[in-house]
């Protein structure tokens, strides 16, 4: 510990409650490790709460949910206060004759251009199980345009996990937002925890950030977010934990954090199933002093 990390050799694996949707980045893989750091807390607050995995696997009295996916968010507060007409409405698109490029593509037209939020809630949940690999991405219009994957058994409705998803949404003191991270983060209050999952910075110089929304977060926002990590410690006294790849980049950007854990996790979603090797993960950890 000579240069104040803490090295885990293992792989991490996955935690029992595993997220209904398959999302970029999720943090199934890393819960195990983030189990370890916990401080106590009343509410657990997440500016990128993506696939929900954090909330599964964690037990706060109260909690705030935050995400820039309008698409997300809308299918969140459905599995909050409709639950059993959100499932039904969603099992009722997962028949054979959804499990076709041509029938991906009209429904996937439906989603981009439907005003019914109950509508987009159910055909978002298709739309991320039918998709290829998994992907959540978006163009500059907002639209989801990921193609139709292809797969040696048709995907099954996630029913279960999703009923999972919304008893412990009832259980527990649930606040959802359709915001950003910087609006999040002025929300907090002492008694918080914050755990921050931004777009990861790239692991290679020809490596990109996955576009999981029609905004990009930027180098200068990853600056940022490190800023404010340090400003809720030391003005709020509130602990903030930050994830990323760790990369010279990511050290020097987190270099004011108190303590910086890594591991290795391997990635649940890539490009190509085959080449999901084991990747350096760092967590930026901003103690407060009392």
């Amino acid at each position: 510990m000579e240069d104040g990390l803490i090295r885990s050799p293992q792989a991490f694996q996955f935690p029992i409650n595993t997220p209904f949707l398959k999302w970029p980045g999720g943090k199934s893989l890393l819960s195990t490790m983030l189990d370890q750091l916990w401080p106590t807390a009343t509410r657990l607050v997440e500016p990128f709460t993506g696939g929900g995995s954090i909330f599964l696997n964690t037990v706060f009295d109260e909690y705030l949910l935050a995400d820039t996916n309008i698409a997300l968010i809308n299918l969140y507060r459905a599995l909050q206060r409709t639950p059993k007409a959100a499932i039904k409405d969603i099992e009722a698109l997962f028949v054979p004759r959804n499990n076709a490029d041509a029938r991906f593509r009209v429904l996937r037209k439906q989603f981009n251009t439907t005003r019914s939020k109950r509508e987009r809630a159910a055909l978002f949940v298709y739309l991320n199980r039918h998709a290829f690999n998994g992907l959540v991405r978006y163009n500059r219009l907002g639209q989801f345009n990921v193609a139709f994957g292809k797969f040696s058994k048709p995907p099954q409705c996630p029913s279960d996990a999703m009923r999972f998803f919304a008893d412990k949404l009832k259980a527990s003191k649930v606040e959802i937002k359709c915001q950003d991270v910087w609006q999040t983060l002025a929300e907090v209050r002492a008694g918080d925890l914050v755990y921050c999952d931004p777009p990861y910075l790239p692991l290679t110089a020809t490596a990109n950030f996955a576009n999981y929304g029609p905004q990009s977060f930027t180098l200068e926002h990853q600056r940022r977010l490190a800023e404010e990590a340090a400003r809720l410690r030391d003005t709020l006294g509130v602990p903030v934990l930050i994830s990323n790849h760790d990369t010279l980049q990511a050290r020097q950007i987190y270099q004011h954090a108190d303590q910086l854990i890594t591991g290795t996790v391997r990635r649940a979603i890539s490009a190509k199933g085959g080449s999901r090797q084991p990747a350096p993960e760092l967590i930026a950890a901003y103690w407060p002093t009392t």
